[in-house]
């Protein structure tokens, strides 16, 4: 195994794919075979610089001699604490609690068929065994993974998040007194339940069941004022408030950034510090996603609305999934709805959509409540500055680091970025180009029609337009999921320490290049002693700055929305 990993890091090399196997070539080596670093330089081993500067007899070399005699990459080790713990117990597991504050519409577990296969009664013990153990390893497999899209897709999260704030305070800022008092107890009701994924007939019935007399027999049950009210405080009453689902996880991860900063600031020499600081910053773009979300008012379990409705509703009328194949439903039964007895909630980056359409369904407030072209554009460029912000700071401490410029945890960042950037711009832009007024529906449809591959012969040049867009979205995910799982797995293992890392990008080609094998502690102290702590304060102010934005935000609609429902009377 390792002289086939050997040859073909080797092959990769002699055809100049250097970029790929920084990537590709360390996966291999944790996942196919550990000692492969071993294999490629048996001599040296390529795995320790500082024998390696020893070996060369000097710490300055080029890139082209580097890759000759200390070829493959640095692997952390054990007590290199700083490059793997920090990153791991000050980022990553915080961010584990931060992902489940982010409500998510399915979840990875075992099948129900698996629970009820029968066993003989010796064996009994040993299967239950052998299944909670399975059931632990799915659900730490669920975790990973949702952590990791959470990270990819941090910016149409937080688009879908902000879409919907935007609708709940337009719903609460006037409380719309010309309205009836259904009508107006129906905008309450899109407030705390406009997140779930329903049709037009089941939505009625939950405004029904809601507002209306439950004791009537009549095709249209009276008005019960009372009742409507009690249950909308209810269903807001089971959201947590922000203080409570997100300050605690807040607090950790500042505790993590103060201890990292001032971990630096006791060895000002340990570029691993900033590294880590780099890395924080980075995975910044999670929490905020949190933040955004945690501030909403719909609730995410939407159980307690079912609790609400009673005996008026059935799991048939949530059919999970409808109109699938077979073989959809097969897989699915690995990938159920987070609450299968009840309705279906939306992924986040979907619910200013499903908000408007509830919208749409009161009758007169189509086109009253809408968020205008303008309000879209600040709508993502607030996306963006989540995002662009923490990531620069990130950025500006990964250059900074010796050997300064960009190179490869930068320039993970940097595109990172950029495909962010690229996602919120499609998701608001397609957010901004849907209609929800009836009378442009249909023709939006025949839209939807034309633009099918099958009827490519009628396309139109911005049907065309609309397809290359398309094309832009899947390849930006495509290397946000990348990007993102890559460069956190190779940042934990330390694989970024090799060769072809210690020089900047523009000097990749060039095997004449100059680089260091180990960084000048006197350019490090100093470059530390400029960048690491004014960045590092920066991100936790403006972090902080996010949290407080939101926590204001929900207190001032959840008293809006008391009043609100105070005022109808």
């Amino acid at each position: 195994m390792n002289k086939k990993l050997y040859l073909l890091g080797e092959r990769l090399e002699s055809k100049g794919k250097m970029l790929p196997s920084i990537y590709l070539l360390p996966l291999l080596q944790v996942f196919l075979s550990p000692s492969y670093a071993n294999a490629r330089k048996p001599t040296l081993g390529g795995q320790n610089f500082t024998e390696c500067a020893i070996h060369l007899r000097s710490n300055d070399t080029t890139l082209g001699q580097c890759q000759a005699t200390c070829s493959g990459w640095q692997i952390a080790s054990k007590s290199e604490t700083n490059l793997w713990a920090l990153p791991f117990f000050g980022f990553i597991l915080p961010a584990v609690v931060f992902s489940m504050i982010v409500p998510r519409k399915r979840v990875l577990t075992l099948p129900d068929w698996m629970f009820e296969i029968l066993v003989a009664s010796r064996k009994r013990f040993m299967f239950k065994i052998a299944l909670a153990l399975l059931s632990f390893v799915v659900a730490v497999i669920d975790n990973v993974c949702w952590v990791f899209t959470i990270f990819a897709f941090a910016g149409p999260m937080i688009v879908g998040a902000l879409e919907e704030a935007v609708l709940d305070f337009k719903i609460l800022k006037h409380g719309h007194p010309y309205a009836g008092a259904q009508r107006q107890l129906e905008l309450l009701s899109t407030v705390v339940v406009g997140n779930l994924e329903v049709d037009d007939d089941v939505a009625d019935r939950i405004f029904r069941g809601l507002l209306c007399d439950k004791g009537s027999v009549d095709a249209q049950p009276p008005l019960n004022i009372p009742a409507a009210k009690v249950h909308l405080s209810c269903i807001l009453d089971a959201q947590m408030e922000f203080a409570d689902v997100v300050g605690g996880p807040v607090l950790f991860y500042v505790i993590s950034f103060a201890y990292a900063l001032n971990d630096g600031s006791n060895d000002r020499t340990d570029i691993s510090v900033s590294l880590a600081l780099a890395f924080g910053m980075w995975w910044m773009s999670l929490v905020h996603v949190s933040m955004v979300s945690g501030c909403l008012l719909a609730s995410n379990n939407p159980s307690t609305l079912r609790a609400v409705l009673g005996d008026d509703f059935d799991d048939n009328d949530q059919l999970d999934p409808p109109d699938r194949t077979p073989l959809a439903q097969a897989l699915l039964q690995w990938f159920p709805l987070v609450y299968p007895k009840t309705f279906k909630s939306a992924w986040l980056w979907n619910r200013g959509r499903e908000k408007h359409k509830w919208i749409a369904r009161i009758p007169g407030f189509a086109d009253r409540i809408t968020i205008a072209w303008w309000e879209y554009n600040l709508i993502g460029l607030a996306a963006i500055l989540l995002i662009l912000i923490p990531s620069i700071l990130g950025l500006i401490v990964a250059y900074q680091t010796p050997q300064i410029g960009l190179s490869c945890r930068s320039v993970a960042i940097l595109i990172y970025t950029c495909t962010q950037i690229t996602l919120i711009i499609y998701f608001a832009s397609k957010s901004q180009s849907i209609s929800y007024l009836p009378a442009e529906r249909g023709e939006q449809i025949q839209t939807q029609t034309r633009r099918k591959w099958e009827n490519r012969q009628q396309w139109t040049l911005g049907d065309a337009f609309h397809q290359l867009w398309q094309l832009v979205f899947c390849l930006a995910a495509g290397v946000a999921i990348f990007i993102s799982t890559a460069g956190t797995l190779l940042e934990i293992m330390g694989v970024y320490r090799n060769c072809l890392c210690l020089a900047n990008v523009g000097s990749w080609l060039n095997p004449n290049s100059p680089i260091k094998l180990q960084p000048d502690p006197a350019q490090v102290r100093e470059k530390s002693l400029l960048w690491w702590a004014p960045t590092g304060w920066s991100a936790i102010g403006f972090m902080m700055a996010v949290c407080l934005a939101g926590w204001w935000y929900q207190l001032i609609l959840r008293k809006r929305f008391e009043r609100r429902a105070d005022e109808i009377g």
